[in-house]
Formats: structure tokens, C-alpha cells, sequence
């Protein structure tokens, strides 16, 4: 156990200034909502290393749209969150070709249409 709380601090210091620090990470670690945040909020594309668990997280997702590092495909999200109105808008804002993922509905709603550049 004292190696796993080594590694989780070791990795939770590296996340938040190296941008594919988690990549390294073990599953149980990219299945550790705390890891991962701290991941997706220095560099939103961590999200695409993150448990499937966590992509159907919308906190966690929406924290990655949100990063200063915005290379976050609304591809690595789970499909509950492709149809979720407010992920989808900031998924949009980060990047007009995340509409191509959004649910069908999405994709031809007039607000979210509104968005693109």
C-alpha cells in the first residue's frame, strides 16, 4: 500500500505540469477521479487516457472541454454525455469539429448550431 500512495502522489504532482503524464499512469490510477481531474484541468487531452467510468463523468468532462490545452475530442466521451446538452456546447465552443460526435438531436439543435465559427 505505501507504494501505491507514492505512486498516486508522484503521478498526481506530474499530471498537473507534464501533458501525457497520465499515459504512464496504471489503470487503477486513470480510474482515480481525483488523478484524473487534475489530468484533464492542466490538459484537457488527458481525457482520452481516462477510465470509461470517468469519460461518463460529466465533472470530469467537462472539466477537460474547459483546460487551457483544449485538444479534447468529444469522441473519447461516453454516449450518455454525446447527447448532453451543456457538455455538448462546451465541447463546441472548444472545437467546431466536436459537433460531428454529438447526438444526432444536438447536431441540428439551432442553439448549439449558433456556436460554430
Amino acid at each position: 500500500a505505501e507504494d501505491m500512495i507514492l505512486e498516486k502522489s508522484e503521478i498526481l504532482s506530474k499530471v498537473k505540469s507534464h501533458n501525457n503524464a497520465i499515459y504512464f499512469a496504471s489503470e487503477e490510477l486513470k480510474a482515480d477521479k481525483e488523478v484524473v481531474m487534475a489530468a484533464v484541468k492542466f490538459n484537457g487531452g488527458s481525457l482520452c487516457h481516462a477510465s470509461e467510468e470517468l469519460k461518463a463523468d460529466k465533472e470530469v468532462v467537462m472539466a477537460a472541454f474547459k483546460s487551457e490545452e483544449n485538444d479534447v475530442s468529444l469522441n473519447w466521451v461516453s454516449e450518455e454525455l454525446k447527447a448532453n446538452k451543456e457538455v455538448v456546447i462546451a465541447a463546441v465552443k472548444a472545437c467546431d469539429a466536436n459537433l460531428e460526435a454529438a447526438s444526432e438531436e444536438l447536431q441540428n439543435d439551432p442553439e448549439i448550431k449558433a456556436l460554430l465559427k
